[in-house]
């Protein structure tokens, strides 16, 4: 009879934590919006400018983010943000490879900095800290396929930036250690954006400066082990 009872005491706690995991995501998708006068006052060539001035100010030589003063002076990311919308289609299928691979990489990395900071201090929640870290993106929720953005006249998550568009409209490997999800096992976030004139040297040097580190690569010779990021065992 006790063996009955703690079957179905632990099966009314696996239905309860379901049960509390669907209910906290069974949100539905938000659009965040950025005035269009945060844009730039000028309505010339799409530039990085507002963005290179952010990630100079609030990113670190670690790939650290200061999110508490970012939040607090969020003006040159908002600026850039707002622009994304801004591009017009026709505009956008103009430019090169290069110069569309780094938009993306660049809508990406800024619109997910604008996730956190909108929620920042990131609240855990009792569930979700089950699995991971209390201040980990991961808490917020729906920030990768519900959380919805206009880039280009339509809205888009960036789940859809990263795998329905650039890993299926480009063939460039090396966009993942460019696209910083912000967490702990992630790839730093460079504090200049991707250019496209500068974008081979650029992803080369990420590549190799996320594999120099502990989260990319680690060789334990006691063990004869090679670790690697589960990057590697996601996309390769």
């Amino acid at each position: 009879m006790k063996a009955t009872h703690i079957m179905a005491a632990a099966i009314a706690v696996v239905l309860l934590v379901a049960g509390g995991w669907w209910y906290l995501n069974r949100r539905e998708p938000r659009l965040i919006q950025f005035p269009a006068a945060s844009a730039s006052a000028d309505s010339g060539a799409f530039s990085y400018e507002r963005y290179a001035v952010a990630l100079l100010n609030y990113v670190n030589n670690r790939g650290m983010v200061n999110y508490r003063d970012l939040k607090a002076n969020s003006g040159d990311l908002d600026a850039f943000s707002a622009s994304l919308s801004l591009v017009k289609p026709g505009e956008f299928d103009s430019w090169s490879d290069q110069q569309k691979i780094a938009f993306w990489i660049n809508a990406y990395n800024a619109l997910t900095l604008e996730a956190i900071i909108r929620n920042y201090p990131i609240e855990s929640s009792l569930v979700r800290s089950v699995v991971y870290p209390k201040n980990s993106i991961r808490q917020i929720p729906g920030v990768w396929d519900q959380l919805r953005f206009v880039i280009a006249s339509r809205e888009i998550t960036l789940n859809d930036i990263e795998h329905g568009t650039l890993r299926a409209q480009s063939n460039e490997p090396r966009i993942h250690v460019a696209l910083v999800c912000a967490a702990v096992s992630c790839p730093p976030l460079r504090s200049e954006p991707y250019k496209a004139d500068n974008l081979d040297h650029q992803l080369d040097d990420q590549a190799r400066t996320f594999l120099r580190s502990s989260r990319g690569l680690r060789i334990n010779r006691g063990e004869a082990r090679v670790y690697l990021s589960p990057i590697f065992k996601w996309f390769g």
